[in-house]
């Protein structure tokens, strides 16, 4: 009987074979060392162990982690593909054969640590990329999950949980205030402030009631809606955001395609090169002074051998990594390669205003106060502590330097329109409204109704009107300006439709965008302006966006669904890293291409010399080991 929380997962079994691999390694590397440098004596015990035990090594790492490599290869085989596998397989068929031939005949050295070593590059590379795609699967799975279910009103107002594809057009569903809307329909009873973020972006619920539209992935606030369904699962606007990621998450990167496209240049090249190598030496094999058809094998086996992907596996990586933790130190988490390409050849950078350039927060901005100027801040402190409304949140913030708290005996909200509560301090009691006009029990005197204006009546007499607003991020118009002066056009596109600002460092803000009209600017920048377009934002509503651009970053406040989808996370929130990381992904880029072209060359070069038999299989790992030192010098030093 197996205890199934001791059994290790698939996951913990890869780990663990990668360590085993990296044991094995380490044992090649230093007898692989001991046999070149003070090798025993050609059929010698001593001779025929340390080979065995090295050649044993080799076929135990094999063992472990070559039946991905040789499954990978073969999908490439039959979908007639040249990948970077088809590099893997030949460098280690071109030190197998080396190795064996070596072991058998003394006449040479071995090679079986670079099996080993290549394999298990292979391996954790290969690992780690498909444990960042599963994250981002699960986060998309955890999404669809909580729009899976509805509360179905049936026949005499019976409620029950259903899932969603059993919902017909027209049926009725109801939503709690604090749920999640899993439906797009119309509001036929209820009321309740929205938060729409997933939807337009704007920061601030909207007041929703009978014959209003709501979508799924907003969530009603403070009050219960009784939804009629307008769109069945698959037809939800939530459902082509979700598509938009899935589409984002098979986008190819570019400095990928680069090595592919090298990579299919070069592997035929190398087996080309190798087998008209073997093939001319063998011809000379009948000559005078030949010794025969070994000096062919030799000389082909030297050429794979220093058509090793070490190189061209090391060009990219090295100098992405070095960048990825440049950007890392700067406050900005990539979650793919593919964000340090566009950052380094970006033309236009495309902003989301609400919570991007502005703070996540509403603050208060400015008090009329009319009476009851004393115990203003205490009494509304201590009525919406607690209160999970961004106002009331706000509102909290403004007055948290209230000296005292007043004990509440009595509240209750007013969905879509405000609290009402009842308190006691100093031993007199409060009556206390906070909300819009039309919840107050007294007259405002000329104060007109504002979005984003609360009214507060202490025991039914006008007390004060609080105006709140969004607050710019302190570095936003600096970021812009600096972005400018780099040559990077600029666009503000926002789903506010009453923008607070109308323009920030001279761009003007585009209001009122839904999220697909978001991501219509973009494909039109993409193909009809040849744009490398980068775009910055942190809600739901800006999937399709992120998805429709050639890079994205999302802010460190934005949903864990929305980082999952950018290509990168600005964590510390911190708008003024991203002209230093442009700036810094250039060189980044540079450095890459250029690696790439000395890899190229270098490889061609070794491989022309080992052709014309001048390099020996051990001297063509020297050169292989030479080309990964000057890849990885370079890439650290730039």
């Amino acid at each position: 009987m197996t205890c199934s929380s001791c059994t290790p997962t698939n996951d913990e079994r890869i780990w663990l074979k990668l360590g085993i691999s990296w044991v094995l390694v380490g044992q090649t590397m230093v007898l692989g060392l001991a046999v070149s440098m003070t090798p025993p004596p050609y059929g010698t015990g001593a001779y025929i162990g340390v080979h065995g035990v090295l050649a044993a090594s080799a076929l135990g790492v094999f063992w472990l982690l070559g039946g991905r490599l040789i499954r990978a290869q073969w999908r490439a085989i039959c979908a007639r593909k040249i990948t970077t596998e088809a590099l893997f397989l030949l460098s280690i068929s071109g030190a197998v054969g080396a190795s064996v031939l070596g072991s058998l005949t003394g006449r040479s050295g071995v090679y079986y640590e670079l099996v080993a070593i290549v394999l298990s590059l292979y391996a954790l590379g290969e690992r780690v990329q498909a444990h960042a795609q599963a994250a981002v699967l699960r986060q998309a799975d955890a999404l669809r999950s909580s729009l899976d279910r509805a509360r179905f009103v049936g026949p005499d107002a019976v409620l029950t949980w259903v899932p969603l594809d059993t919902l017909v057009l027209g049926d009725t569903v109801l939503v709690q205030a604090g749920e999640v809307i899993p439906v797009d329909g119309v509001i036929v009873q209820g009321a309740s402030l929205v938060q729409e973020s997933a939807v337009n972006g704007e920061l601030v619920p909207v007041p929703k009631g009978p014959k209003a539209s709501v979508y799924a992935g907003s969530y009603a606030v403070d009050g219960a809606l009784w939804i009629q369904v307008e769109a069945l699962k698959g037809q939800r606007k939530i459902d082509a955001l979700m598509a938009s990621l899935e589409q984002a998450r098979r986008a190819p990167s570019a400095l990928q395609e680069l090595g592919n496209r090298l990579v299919r240049f070069f592997v035929p090249v190398a087996v080309a090169v190798s087998l008209g190598t073997f093939v001319f030496w063998a011809g000379k094999a009948g000559e005078a002074g030949s010794a025969g058809w070994m000096p062919a094998l030799l000389h082909a086996m030297a050429v794979l051998l220093v058509a090793c992907p070490c190189a061209f596996g090391l060009a990219t990586p090295l100098a992405l990594w070095r960048g990825l933790i440049a950007l890392a130190q700067k406050g900005i988490v990539a979650r793919t390669g593919r964000l340090l390409d566009v950052l380094a050849c970006v033309t236009h950078v495309v902003w989301d205003k609400t919570g991007t350039l502005s703070e996540v927060a509403l603050v208060l901005e400015h008090t009329d106060l009319i009476s009851h100027e004393a115990v203003l801040p205490v009494l509304l402190f201590s009525l919406q502590d607690g209160q999970t409304h961004p106002v009331a949140q706000a509102m909290c913030q403004a007055f948290k330097d209230a000296k005292a708290l007043a004990p509440v005996s009595y509240v209750k909200l007013h969905p879509a329109k405000g609290i009402e509560g009842r308190l006691e301090f100093n031993g007199k009691s409060y009556h206390v409204f906070a909300g819009t006009l039309a919840l107050m029990p007294c007259a405002f005197p000329d104060y007109p109704s504002a979005k984003q204006r609360i009214y507060v009546s202490i025991n039914a007499q006008a007390a004060a009107s609080l105006t709140f607003s969004e607050r710019l991020r302190p570095e936003a118009l600096q970021t812009l300006e600096q972005l400018k002066a780099q040559g990077i056009s600029l666009r503000i596109l926002s789903g506010d439709p009453h923008p607070a600002w109308s323009h920030l460092a001279g761009v003007p803000i585009e209001f009122g965008y839904t999220p697909e009209e978001k991501k219509a600017v973009i494909q039109k920048l993409i193909d009809h302006d040849h744009a490398t377009v980068l775009f910055i934002g942190d809600g739901l509503n800006d999937l399709s966006a992120m998805s429709a651009s050639c890079a994205s970053l999302a802010m460190g406040s934005s949903s864990a669904l929305t980082q999952a989808t950018a290509s990168g996370v600005l964590l510390s929130g911190r708008l003024d890293a991203l002209p230093e990381t442009i700036a810094l992904a250039k060189r980044c880029y540079t450095l890459v291409r250029s690696n790439l072209r000395f890899s190229l060359v270098y490889n061609l070069l070794a491989m022309t010399l080992a052709a014309l038999g001048h390099v020996h299989p051990v001297l063509a790992a020297l050169l292989m080991l030479g080309s990964s030192t000057v890849v990885s010098v370079r890439s650290f030093r730039g």
